[in-house]
């Protein structure tokens, strides 16, 4: 990782993609709810296991499927 800030590397978005993919797979029980705080105002993160209501399944895009390590 450069550490230097910006947009992610193709190497950072793959470790990215690889750490989201565990954590959805090995550390989420039912939902998490998060906010961070960017240079540009709050971002508010959801995570759940359930699609919310209200919510039609065509608002969201797949996460693509990181690079598996032979």
């Amino acid at each position: 990782m450069n550490g230097k800030g910006g947009h992610l590397s193709d190497s950072e978005a793959e470790l990215f993609a690889q750490l989201l993919e565990r954590y959805c797979e090995f550390e989420l029980d039912q939902f998490d709810h998060w906010i961070v705080d960017t240079a540009y105002g709050e971002v508010f993160v959801g995570l759940t296991r359930e699609l919310p209501p209200n919510h039609p399944r065509e608002f969201y895009a797949p996460f693509r499927r990181p690079k598996t390590e032979q």
